[in-house]
């Protein structure tokens, strides 16, 4: 019995000797892969809080490269969207600042608070400006109706003039016509009585009163 242990002992310690060497591998296999996985791990939470720290401060200079297409993929892909989305809206609004309001700007989703703003925006803008240019449109017409009413008044002040300057000269000849009148009807009266008290038609006017009278 002795000696058949020893021979099953003999032959199972190369075997045990592989599985102990099998072990260690697979041992050292896995530290490998744990330390590959948490090395890309904090290497990419390290870009991803860069990146985020950079939105936060109001930055959008941000393009993160993408290593693989699992969880850190698509959240890097996120990242870069949100930067690009803000620097659109970034755009935007310098456009707005420098008075450039006929831009079209449509939400990209229900929930877009800042394109609906912006959308909202331009609208009240482009409304409070039609009314600005019709309100300007409307004293133009205003006040080149007040100037024909003006040049008509001025005309009608200058026909009036003329009118009056005209009925002046007119009465004016007029009054001087009655006064040569007048005067030609004193001379003549002067010149009648004159004619009575001459001897001749005197002495007749006496023998006309003195007649009635015997």
């Amino acid at each position: 019995v002795g000696a058949n242990g020893e021979i099953i002992a003999d032959k199972a310690n190369p075997f045990m000797g592989k599985i102990i060497f099998m072990g260690v591998l697979v041992e050292a296999a896995i530290i490998a892969i744990g330390i590959y996985v948490a090395r890309t791990i904090r290497t990419n939470l390290r870009k991803i809080i860069t990146a985020l720290n950079i939105l936060r401060d109001g930055g959008v200079d941000i393009d993160l490269v993408k290593d693989s297409n699992d969880e850190f993929g698509q959240i890097i892909t996120a990242i870069n969207e949100v930067a690009d989305t803000i620097k659109t809206d970034a755009g935007i609004a310098t456009r707005i600042a420098d008075g450039d309001m006929t831009m079209k700007v449509s939400p990209k989703s229900d929930i877009d608070v800042l394109g609906k703003s912006f959308e909202k925006l331009l609208d009240d803008n482009n409304h409070v400006l039609g009314n600005i240019r019709e309100a300007s449109s409307q004293v133009t017409t205003g006040s080149e109706q007040v100037a024909s009413a003006s040049q008509a008044i001025a005309q009608g002040s200058t026909e009036q003039a003329s009118a009056l300057e005209e009925m002046g000269g007119r009465a004016t000849q007029a009054e001087a016509a009655m006064s040569n009148a007048e005067k030609g009807l004193l001379a003549n009266q002067a010149n009648n009585i004159s004619s009575l008290f001459k001897p001749n038609n005197l002495w007749i006017i006496i023998i006309n009163i003195i007649i009635p009278i015997l």
